[in-house]
């Protein structure tokens, strides 16, 4: 395998990619997450208007039908959607839905290439994934399935993504993998907004790392976090709630310490160094870079549990961990401690998405002017 380092500017590397590569081929969908009768509870948004609450398989085929509106494949789409409003049931919504019309724009404007002509070097248990500037949800879902079909074969499969672009929830991912019987490490880095400790300057982005594990009881371990003090994406959604503009992009965020900016930069070596993708100020912006790809990369590395432990005891061990996560004691006043990931599977139980109303509009308008109409609508 070629793993190709990349030396040259952002630009340069751009100007020589292959045109003719080929997609993918499709890749095994994602099963859909679990659900009860509780809807949340409906609450305003900045403006007043009451949440839209939306059946997840409405919502899905509405992003879906916008997203084929504009041109992209029948697999890319279905991922994409399913993905976005998997975000929103588990109640993250800076990376679900409300993301849409920033995707729907930056690929009429060719800036993101849908189809995507992805590249795949393979190489026993490592693959190296250039996404061709493609949908990031759709390149990183492809290379956490070449991460997942390495480690089933050699108990460890690792994939490095270069030339992708925003993907959402790396708990999305982790999910995927966990419901195959893998623990497994995810990151990504992003556009520059976190100085160094001890710095000013912004050198990394805020940089997910995550891990995902399957558990017993069907709701596997999530734990995916900004390694910056909080997500880029929050900051700019709260504006919006308060009316505000959007933050500008030379806002600098202090490192969350210095293990926070350690932990930042492992990440940005992973999936920025060792993948060959954009490194610090290499990385494009998704609402201010239309000229060009931001070059984000992923780095993903799956564990075949069965190749360590017979599954049903790694379940039960891993239980007597958690269990005694939940039996701690909380400091006076506080709340019961929980597992990692627990607010997100709260969430999940409800049989529909929640959309801010602010958020509902927007995607309604962006559906009519596609001829797509939106169910709430």
């Amino acid at each position: 395998m070629s793993a190709r380092p990349r030396e040259e500017s952002v630009q340069a590397a751009l100007s020589g990619r292959d045109p003719a590569l080929a997609p993918e081929s499709a890749r095994e969908g994602s099963a859909p997450f679990p659900t009860s009768g509780r809807d949340p509870a409906l609450a305003p948004d900045s403006a007043g208007a009451a949440t839209e609450l939306v059946e997840p398989a409405a919502l899905h085929a509405f992003v879906r039908d916008v997203l084929r509106a504009v041109g992209c494949p029948p697999q890319e789409a279905e991922v994409t959607a399913e993905a976005m409003t998997w975000c929103d049931r588990v109640g993250r919504e800076t990376q679900g839905t409300w993301r849409l019309p920033n995707l729907v724009e930056r690929i009429e404007r060719r800036v993101v290439r849908s189809p995507a002509p992805l590249r795949i070097d393979r190489s026993r248990a490592v693959r190296v994934v250039d996404g061709g500037d493609g949908i990031g949800y759709w390149v990183a879902s492809v290379a956490l399935d070449e991460a997942l079909t390495a480690a089933r074969a050699n108990g460890v499969g690792a994939a490095a993504v270069r030339n992708s672009n925003h993907l959402g929830a790396l708990a999305w991912y982790l999910e995927r993998a966990a419901r195959r019987g893998m623990a497994t490490l995810a990151c990504s880095n992003s556009f520059p907004k976190v100085a160094p400790h001890g710095g000013v300057d912004p050198l990394l982005g805020t940089n997910p790392f995550g891990f995902g594990c399957p558990r017993a009881n069907g709701r596997s371990l999530l734990v995916d976090f900004s390694t910056g003090p909080r997500a880029g994406s929050d900051d700019r959604r709260a504006r919006e709630r308060a009316g505000e503009s959007a933050p500008p992009l030379d806002v600098v965020m202090t490192a969350d310490g210095a293990k926070g900016f350690a932990l930042g930069l492992v990440v940005e070596v992973l999936a920025g160094v060792l993948s060959g993708a954009g490194i610090s100020r290499e990385v494009g912006s998704q609402y201010a870079e239309w000229t060009h790809g931001a070059n984000v990369g992923h780095f993903f590395v799956a564990l075949d549990v069965e190749r360590f432990l017979p599954h049903d005891n790694f379940l039960q061990r891993l239980e007597l961990l958690l269990g005694a996560v939940e039996r701690s004691r909380p400091a006076p006043g506080g709340q019961p401690v929980r597992v990692p990931g627990s607010a997100r599977w709260e969430h999940a139980t409800s049989e529909r998405s929640a959309l801010a109303g602010d958020v509902a509009r927007t995607l309604a308008e962006l559906g009519r002017a596609r001829g797509v109409p939106a169910p709430w609508a």
